[in-house]
């Protein structure tokens, strides 16, 4: 008499998702989770708390705060102070949520004006604290328009001082500030205070003394960086030196007429220049 010999089946993954619903993504641990949600644009990843209880904290122990909305480009001209609201909203939702011990990057990104300087600084001390490596505060484009000298020249307002006294300034690596006022010698201190950073990036600033717009000189003394970049600044800026002993890559573009001053730069191999400049 035959013995009926049992097959066994073999399982496959069709099987696991159809008939035992196993979500294999969840079981994961929270490290892999979060460098799975640093590939997707943040406010999608904010939406998969909605997933399930599992993921409902995962997205806030990200290190890359991004806040550029797709839908902020389309603004014309003064940006709605119900826009401006909703901006807000974001910003604030995420950082009081964020439980991330330290930040990659924190980026901010929307037509603010001098209006919102208190929330700015708030947001800025926030990436601070969380020893963020590389910030960006970015206000363009903006729809204030004036006239100078017989230009119509789009102007950047944002009188904007960064807390330069916190010790966290030592894990900052890249600084990117752009469509915003400068005021005094607030460069001057990032760089004393910034002991690792390597590429400074000022585009479309505005350069004041102490609230009076005058001619402006400006040192860049690092020992540690290595790439910088002026462009499109407006006001006169007399005087430009830079003393950089690690800088390798150079790019001005001004308005005015400026002197530019190498003080120590023997690494400098790649400088870009355009507009009006004299050496």
């Amino acid at each position: 008499m035959k013995r009926k010999m049992k097959r066994k089946r073999i399982t496959t993954s069709a099987d696991v998702n159809e008939g035992d619903n196993v979500d294999l993504i969840s079981g994961l641990p929270d490290d892999i989770l979060v460098y799975l949600l640093s590939f997707l644009e943040m406010k999608t990843a904010a939406r998969t708390s909605l997933l399930s209880k599992r993921w409902s904290y995962i997205w806030t122990y990200l290190v890359h705060l991004d806040f550029d909305d797709p839908g902020f480009h389309l603004i014309e001209g003064n940006p709605t102070c119900d826009q401006i609201d909703k901006y807000h909203q974001w910003v604030h939702k995420v950082i009081t949520t964020n439980r991330a011990s330290w930040l990659s990057t924190f980026r901010i990104h929307f037509p603010l004006n001098s209006l919102n300087v208190a929330d700015i600084n708030k947001w800025v001390r926030f990436a601070l604290s969380k020893d963020v490596r590389n910030l960006e505060l970015n206000l363009s484009p903006w729809g204030l328009t004036t006239e100078v000298d017989g230009y119509i020249l789009r102007w950047r307002f944002l009188f904007y001082q960064p807390v330069y006294t916190y010790k966290h300034l030592t894990y900052l690596k890249s600084l990117h500030l752009e469509a915003l006022s400068v005021v005094g010698n607030v460069i001057e201190h990032v760089l004393f205070n910034c002991l690792n950073l390597d590429r400074l990036m000022l585009r479309d600033c505005r350069f004041y003394s102490i609230g009076v717009f005058l001619e402006t000189k400006l040192v860049v003394s690092s020992l540690s960086l290595k790439h910088f970049e002026l462009s499109h600044f407006f006001g006169v800026l007399e005087s430009l030196q830079i003393s950089a002993p690690k800088l390798s890559s150079f790019i001005f573009m001004g308005w005015g007429k400026a002197v530019v001053e190498y003080i120590h730069v023997p690494a400098l191999v790649n400088v870009t220049f355009g507009y009006a400049y004299r050496l």
